[in-house]
């Protein structure tokens, strides 16, 4: 039903990287989530004004109250998807994360609101009421509920949409606590047990887990992250792939929202090879990560002396130093500077962003344990923490 629903309403739907299919995808969305509240609304509104049930036409206000969420997304997707401007060079899509915090926001207080009230139950018992088209109405919001929380969750995983993932949680929340009330009136009428309240309070609290993780994660985004292990891996096999290709490190991330994510790269090549057919390869790495992984792009290059055995016999002797002092630490950029006064050895030591030891420290001890065994060389070695190179020592 949901692949039939994208198939027959978005244009180009595979092309997730379109903006403008990004915008269909909010579209069809925001229409079905639409279409599902006010059916749920109306049902809810028409059996509780026939069974005269206050508790049912509360719920139908809930899900009236629940298309503001849709209007949010409406706003989001046509905003978000707005080109570049001349004040806004990376483009809008980071509106979708703040858009998604204010989901989020209401999910919590869905949680809050429930475990609230389920303390109130819990000091002040009630008695749980059983009617025939409550259980009914109770069934069919479950099922619409659930049901739109996977199509959510579904299209956010298509698109990569944070706004769509908490829009599923929000959903799925609606669910839990409806199916609560569902739990809880089926096993009064069995048991006459009444645990209303302690499986009300169990399912407010994971709901405010469920939106604490979400607000976390948007918050992580706006506040920039690092790649996680798998796009590295993606993005570097991806650029090593190529002939002419060493070596790619110090991946770094710039997360501008869905469809603008820009990425540096340092790159090892040929330091005998011609300038201008290794700029035309790099060029041609960079055009393709558009093209064919949606990533924009600046690569610089590093020379490797590929043809030299010297320096590659002094690069193996100062990473074993490296690893002999930490094995978790890394060794790039190495390279042999001619000096007047004395030829240098330059290269950086990629060490963990919560290493102990200070920049200092570190230089000083592989300093010292590479003037132990090599003295033709002047070592300068640079410390890189995250994505922060220190000064060169």
């Amino acid at each position: 039903m949901i692949d039939y629903l994208i198939q027959k309403f978005v244009r180009n739907y595979e092309d997730t990287q379109s903006f403008a299919t990004r915008r269909s995808y909010g579209n069809l969305s925001s229409a079905v989530g639409l279409f599902i509240n006010l059916f749920l609304f109306s049902t809810k509104l028409i059996i509780g004004l026939l069974t005269n049930s206050i508790a049912i036409m509360a719920d139908a206000i809930n899900n009236l109250s629940d298309c503001f969420s849709i209007v949010i997304m409406v706003l989001s997707f046509s905003m978000s998807t707005k080109p570049a401007d001349e004040k806004h060079p990376y483009g809008h899509s980071r509106l979708e994360y703040i858009f998604s915090s204010l989901i989020t926001i209401l999910v919590i207080y869905i949680g809050i609101k429930l475990v609230v009230a389920s303390f109130k139950k819990i000091i002040h018992p009630e008695v749980i009421t059983f009617n025939i088209y409550s259980l009914v109405v109770l069934i069919i919001a479950i099922v619409a509920k659930f049901w739109l929380s996977k199509f959510y969750h579904k299209i956010s995983k298509k698109i990569d949409s944070d706004l769509l993932m908490a829009t599923s949680v929000d959903s799925r929340s609606d669910c839990i606590s409806t199916s609560i009330v569902l739990i809880s009136v089926v096993v009064f009428k069995l048991t006459s047990l009444n645990i209303d309240a302690y499986i009300g309070l169990l399912g407010g609290l994971i709901i405010i887990k469920n939106g604490y993780e979400m607000i976390t994660d948007t918050v992580d985004k706006l506040l920039g992250t690092g790649a996680s292990a798998k796009f590295e891996r993606e993005i570097t096999d991806f650029i090593t792939s190529y002939d002419g290709i060493y070596g790619a490190h110090d991946l770094r991330v710039h997360d501008y929202g869905p469809g603008h994510i820009f990425i540096t790269a340092d790159v090892q090549v040929d330091s005998s090879e011609e300038f201008i057919k290794l700029h035309s390869l790099v060029d041609q790495i960079e055009r393709d990560l558009i093209e064919k992984k949606g990533v924009y792009s600046t690569i610089h290059m590093d020379p490797l002396a590929v043809n030299n055995p010297k320096v590659q016999n002094l690069h193996e002797i100062v990473e074993k130093i490296i690893k002999d002092v930490n094995e978790d630490w890394i060794l790039n950029d190495f390279r042999i500077c001619p000096k007047k006064e004395g030829d240098e050895m330059i290269f950086d030591i990629r060490v963990d962003i919560d290493e102990k030891m200070d920049d200092k420290e570190i230089v000083d001890i592989v300093k010292n344990k590479i003037l132990s065994q090599v003295t033709d060389y002047k070592p300068i070695i640079a410390i890189a923490r995250g994505y922060q190179r220190r000064n060169f020592y």
